[in-house]
């Protein structure tokens, strides 16, 4: 992914023009939040609790991938700062991050975002994060260095493009250093920190959205939130 943003432009703060959006994005950012299993648990859930609780959290996710969907629709674009305020369009990233289970929507609110951002409606670090979750779920290289995941040795960063170019990029989008977060990130999930003391290997995570959620599989092997 190569497309770049420009740097968020300065508004003054205002009343969002459409603040029942904002309450629905904000809902559904944060059931989805409360459905996830916290980080790690995944490993250590009996099998039946955990088919239950992640396929309730895919089920949500669909479920708000959907409203979302409507909500672009009938606003021609990304629901940035003007229509839903800050907060709601931190909720709608939010969404979109768990929209792993329809990469063809995901990608399209990326260009949303993309232009969200340089008009000044949303920031280009959310357009970064967006950028890099695109990218894992693509199977490539990242590139600001914003997705995670369980390895081995506890939290590492997905495999990232041009490490000694990393910083460089993410001060264009307003992120700070690469190892302040993933020190953060370190301290957060070190042993004895954690809901449990051992992650489940693999597993991607955004820091702002939680971790992705696998699909079930169906009988015949599909998995049951690909594209039909």
């Amino acid at each position: 992914m190569t497309t770049t943003t420009a740097q968020p432009v300065a508004t003054a703060s205002a009343a969002p023009s459409r603040p029942h959006l904002r309450e629905t994005l904000m809902d559904c950012d944060d059931n989805a939040r409360r459905a996830r299993p916290p980080d790690g648990l995944i490993a250590v859930l009996p099998p039946h609790q955990l088919d239950a609780v992640l396929t309730h959290a895919l089920e949500l996710d669909e479920h708000n991938a959907g409203i979302l969907r409507r909500i672009v629709t009938a606003l021609g674009g990304w629901p940035g700062r003007a229509a839903v305020a800050d907060d709601g369009c931190r909720a709608a990233l939010g969404i979109a991050l768990r929209c792993d289970h329809d990469p063809d929507f995901q990608r399209m609110l990326l260009a949303m975002l993309n232009q969200a951002a340089r008009e000044g409606d949303a920031s280009s670090a959310q357009w970064a994060r967006l950028s890099d979750r695109v990218q894992v779920n693509a199977g490539q290289l990242q590139t600001y260095g914003t997705q995670f995941r369980y390895g081995p040795s506890g939290v590492e960063p997905c495999p990232i493009a041009d490490p000694d170019g990393l910083d460089t990029r993410r001060a264009s989008v307003g992120l700070p250093p690469h190892d302040e977060q993933f020190a953060r990130l370190r301290r957060r999930h070190e042993p004895g920190r954690g809901p449990v003391p051992t992650p489940a290997p693999g597993a991607v995570f955004d820091p702002g959205a939680g971790v992705r959620i696998p699909a079930p599989r169906r009988p015949g092997g599909s998995p049951a939130g690909a594209a039909r």
